[in-house]
């Protein structure tokens, strides 16, 4: 059951090298994603791919890295 989320709050973004190892390590700890990694932005030859989740109490967090364009 995931926790409600509070509307209207921040959101914490933390930069991570590989957002794909990161949610693979984040799921297997038991953290359920509320989105899979997806694209928000893009500069150059790279994109930002950004995952979200929601911890125990209700507060919005996310990991984000720059990814070479496929």
């Amino acid at each position: 059951n995931m926790p409600e989320i509070k509307e209207g709050h921040a959101c914490m973004v933390f930069a991570v090298d590989d957002v794909y190892e990161a949610t693979k390590t984040l799921k297997a700890n038991g953290v359920t994603l509320k989105e899979e990694p997806r694209q928000v932005c893009e500069e150059g030859d790279h994109v930002g791919m950004s995952a979200d989740f929601v911890d125990l109490d209700g507060n919005m967090l996310s990991v984000f890295s720059m990814v070479p364009k496929k």
